[in-house]
C-alpha cells in the first residue's frame, strides 16, 4: 500500500502496528562500565589509581591498594550528584505523501547517588580486610514528544489529521556489596582480593498514542486509532570477584594490575506487561476495535553473565612528595552474546590518565581525563535507545583536618578527609528513531540520530582515618 487514503483504515493501523514493535520499553540497561568514581583519589585523578590507590578506591578498581593500608578507614558518605541533558534529534518521524517530519526526545535528568560505603581496618600490620556497598549504576530518564493534531496531505492528496503522544521514562539502579582482603607480601608489594554479590533493578515504560482521520474541505468521517501501553520491571542476583596485585619495582615507578570477573547471574525475574489497543471508525465499513495484552518476558537466566570480565592496568610515576603521583592506566573487557538480561556485549579498551599532587599535609589537588566507551554492541531496536561513548575530564581538592582534643594532635590522632571534585563528560553517538512510513508500511528501515549528551557530576567525599 503506497498512499493513506482514510477509507483504507486498515492501513493506518497495520502501519501503527509495525511500529509499536519498536516502541517497545527499552530496558535502562548499563552500557558504560563506570558512570561514577568511586573513592576520594579515584574522584581527584579520574579513576587512574590501579597502582596507586590505598583508600576506599581500592574496594572497587584494585584491592590490592589496601594492603598499604596505614590506618582504619570509614568512608560513609561518598556522594555524586549530577545533571545529565540528553536529546535525540528528529527521534519520532512521520512519513506520508512523500514528505517527512520528525519530533525530538529531549530530557534533563537529576541524579543523587550516595555512591560509595566502604569500612576498612587492620587485622595486621600487613593485612587489611574491608567492606562496603558501591551503586555501580543509576540512570533516571524522563522525556515527552506531543505532537498536536497537524493535517498532512497523502501521496493520492487526500487531506489527513494526524497526532501522536510519547512519553517514555526509564529507571535504574546497580548495586554491589562484598568484601575485600589486601596483604602487603614485602615492602615493595601488595596482592588483594574481592568477592561482590550484585543486585539491579530496572524499569522501563512506554505510553504511545496515534489517531489519523479524514480532514479538509469534505470529510468522509473516517478515522484509526492506536495505543500501546507497557511497563516492565526485571531485576538480577549476581556476583563477581576481583584479583590484584600491586608493585613498586623501584622508588620510580609503580605497576598495577587487576583482573575482575564476569558477573554469573543467580536469578532474574520481570513482571508488568503491555496492551495494545487499536480502533476504526466511519465511512461505510463497520467499525472495529481490538484490545491485546502481552504479557513480560520470561526469564530463566540463572548462570548467564551479566557483564564480561575486565583487566585493569596501570603505570604511576611519583611526583617528589608522599603521595603525589602521575599514573597511565588501561582496561580492557571481552564481548558478550545477548540475554534475557542484557543486549549483545562488544570488546571495549578504556583509558585513562591522573595526578594527585600533596602541597601541604592538609591539602590535595588532582586531575585527570578518561574515557568510558560503550559496551552495546548495537543499539537496540527501541525507540530511544542509544549507543554513546564519554570522553571526559575530572578535577578536584582534598582537604585533611586531624581531630584531636588538644591545639596540636599526635599523628595517631582521628583525620577527616573532605573531598570536592567535579566530573564532566561529553558522550558521542547514536539513538535510535523511528518512522511511521505511510507511503511505504512494509519498508525495512535503520532509522538512527546522532545525538551528543552532557553529564556534570560533583562529587563530595567525607571519610575518617583512625
Amino acid at each position: 500500500m503506497a498512499v493513506l487514503p482514510l477509507r483504507a483504515r486498515a492501513c493506518v493501523v497495520g502501519v501503527v502496528t509495525s511500529a509499536l514493535v519498536l516502541l517497545g520499553a527499552a530496558p535502562a540497561r548499563a552500557q558504560n562500565a563506570d558512570p561514577f568514581f568511586y573513592g576520594d583519589e579515584a574522584a581527584l585523578s579520574g579513576g587512574a589509581v590501579v597502582a596507586t590507590g590505598r583508600d576506599s578506591s581500592a574496594f572497587w578498581y584494585n584491592p590490592a591498594g589496601f594492603g598499604g593500608l596505614q590506618r582504619g578507614l570509614v568512608s560513609a558518605s561518598g556522594t555524586t550528584f549530577g545533571l545529565r541533558f540528553r536529546t535525540i534529534p528528529n527521534a519520532l518521524r512521520v512519513r506520508v505523501g512523500g514528505r517527512e517530519t520528525g519530533s525530538s526526545i529531549s530530557s534533563t535528568d537529576v541524579v543523587s547517588v550516595p555512591n560509595a560505603i566502604v569500612v576498612a581496618t587492620k587485622l595486621t600490620p600487613r593485612i587489611a580486610l574491608a567492606g562496603g556497598l558501591l551503586v555501580t549504576a543509576r540512570d533516571v530518564r524522563s522525556a515527552l514528544v506531543r505532537e498536536p493534531e497537524r493535517q498532512e496531505t497523502s501521496a493520492a492528496g487526500e487531506p489527513v489529521a494526524l497526532a501522536q503522544r510519547l512519553d517514555v521514562q526509564a529507571d535504574l539502579s546497580k548495586y554491589h556489596f562484598g568484601a575485600a582482603l589486601g596483604a602487603a607480601l614485602t615492602d615493595r608489594l601488595r596482592v588483594g582480593l574481592s568477592l561482590f554479590g550484585t543486585y539491579s533493578k530496572e524499569t522501563g515504560s512506554v505510553q504511545y498514542s496515534l489517531s489519523a482521520r479524514s480532514a479538509g474541505a469534505n470529510p468522509t468521517g473516517e478515522a484509526a486509532f492506536a495505543i500501546y501501553n507497557e511497563r516492565v520491571t526485571t531485576s538480577a542476583f549476581g556476583v563477581a570477584a576481583t584479583a590484584g596485585i600491586q608493585w613498586q619495582p623501584s622508588d620510580e615507578i609503580s605497576l598495577g594490575l587487576a583482573v575482575r570477573s564476569p558477573e554469573v547471574a543467580l536469578t532474574g525475574s520481570s513482571e508488568g506487561g503491555a496492551v495494545i489497543g487499536q480502533a476504526n471508525a466511519g465511512g461505510t465499513d463497520p467499525a472495529t476495535a481490538t484490545l491485546q495484552g502481552v504479557p513480560p518476558p520470561q526469564l530463566a537466566e540463572g548462570g548467564t553473565l551479566l557483564t564480561p570480565a575486565r583487566v585493569l592496568v596501570g603505570v604511576a610515576i611519583p611526583l617528589g612528595r608522599r603521595e603525589s603521583w602521575v599514573e597511565l592506566g588501561a582496561d580492557a573487557s571481552h564481548g558478550l552474546p545477548e540475554t534475557g538480561l542484557i543486549e549483545a556485549r562488544e570488546p571495549t579498551v578504556n583509558a585513562r590518565v591522573g595526578a594527585r599532587y600533596m602541597l601541604s599535609p592538609e591539602w590535595i589537588l588532582g586531575g585527570g581525563v578518561f574515557t568510558d566507551r560503550a559496551t552495546l554492541k548495537a543499539i537496540p531496536e527501541f525507540v530511544g535507545s542509544d549507543r554513546v561513548d564519554y570522553y571526559g575530564l575530572a578535577a578536584g581538592v582534598s582537604k585533611r583536618t586531624p581531630l584531636g582534643l588538644t591545639t596540636d594532635p599526635s599523628p595517631e590522632a582521628l583525620l577527616l578527609v573532605t573531598t570536592f571534585s567535579l566530573r564532566a563528560a561529553v558522550g558521542i553517538g547514536q539513538a535510535r528513531a523511528e518512522t511511521l512510513d505511510f507511503d511505504n508500511p512494509d519498508a525495512v528501515r535503520d532509522d538512527r540520530s546522532d545525538v551528543t549528551f552532557v553529564d556534570l557530576m560533583p562529587y563530595i567525599g567525607s571519610s575518617v582515618a583512625f
